[in-house]
């Protein structure tokens, strides 16, 4: 059984403020607080709610701290299994040949004259004297600078500001590499390749005696290949357009690179293959007379020492040494035959 309320237990809201005001009464009145004592209260709520937020903020720091130890580990990760290797922007070539007067100029602005076995940085500007020349190993590659030239070294191409170059790719032991030149008329790039870039202040000339290069400009898109008896040339004027034709693989256009050529080690090579290098030094197709001729050319063997030298004083050697001698021919040709005992 459920108590029940009586209209004797109902109090109404006018009796409940009467017996309120009477408990009040019988406590007498309270004195207001002191200013010292508002200020000690002020002062404890303040002090309690510095002490909750600092706590709140510790709380949130510790969160991001872990939130941001999260992302990092993750951003490492990341660039760990997708970010490349970045190229090294120092030691980009090596200077093989020094010819006549030469220097280079640093990124920040400091020249000095170039030695044999100096290596070469990202940025540095080369420049050869009227009588200057150098020979560079340049991304695997055998690279020429001709006289009263301007060349600076990139990470991933030359660029030539004026004068000429000579790029060979597939020389003795050589791998192929990518090599580009680049100049404000347009890039020359190869496909296996000796070939020759010379800019002047109205034109561009290019050609390729050996593989193929592909010119590449603004306007235009074209790639040249040498054959067995000529050289492909192109030339670029200053309002872009083009021309090809068909040039001799040796002559003036080629010999200076003959001059700053890193040369070849004569010790345990037989005489064919060094001749074979020294003809295709300057152009030419290496013939013998006959077939007695070249088994001494391939069954030889040359002594010496490991120093490397030029195509000219090769020649030379090999007459030195041998039975072989070079015989008059077309300037296409190197002839070689045997001499007399």
């Amino acid at each position: 059984m459920t108590d029940r309320e009586t209209p004797h237990d109902r109090v109404s809201d006018v009796e409940e403020e009467r017996r309120l005001a009477g408990i009040l009464s019988q406590a007498g009145s309270r004195t207001a607080p002191s200013e010292a004592q508002l200020e000690r209260w002020v002062g404890h709520f303040r002090a309690s709610l510095a002490d909750a937020r600092a706590e709140k903020r510790r709380r949130w720091q510790i969160r991001a701290a872990g939130i941001a130890a999260s992302i990092s580990a993750v951003v490492a990760v990341l660039f760990m299994m997708q970010a490349p290797d970045l190229p090294v922007a120092v030691g980009v070539a090596q200077v093989q040949v020094v010819f006549g007067g030469n220097s280079v100029g640093g990124a920040q602005g400091t020249q000095r004259s170039l030695v044999s076995g100096e290596r070469l940085n990202a940025g540095d500007r080369l420049r050869t004297g009227l009588r200057g020349g150098l020979g560079i190993r340049y991304r695997g590659a055998d690279v020429r600078i001709g006289r009263d030239t301007e060349v600076i070294v990139h990470t991933t191409r030359l660029e030539l500001v004026s004068g000429v170059v000579y790029v060979d790719t597939g020389g003795l032991g050589a791998a192929q590499t990518d090599v580009v030149v680049a100049t404000r008329l347009g890039s020359v790039t190869h496909l296996g390749t000796q070939y020759v870039v010379q800019l002047d202040s109205d034109r561009l000339v290019s050609a390729v005696r050996e593989g193929q290069i592909i010119f590449r400009s603004e306007q235009h898109k074209r790639q040249l290949s040498a054959d067995a008896s000529t050289a492909g040339e192109i030339r670029v004027a200053k309002d872009g357009s083009v021309t090809e034709s068909r040039k001799p693989r040796s002559g003036e256009q080629w010999d200076w690179a003959v001059e700053i050529s890193p040369g070849i080690s004569l010790t345990g090579r037989s005489p064919d293959e060094v001749l074979i290098w020294a003809a295709r030094e300057s152009g030419r197709t290496l013939k013998y007379v006959d077939e007695k001729a070249a088994d001494v050319a391939r069954e030889g063997r040359l002594a010496g020492t490991d120093t490397k030298i030029p195509s000219p004083q090769v020649l030379v050697a090999v007459e030195a040494s041998t039975r072989l001698r070079f015989l008059p021919s077309d300037s296409a040709t190197l002839l070689v035959g045997l001499g007399k005992r």
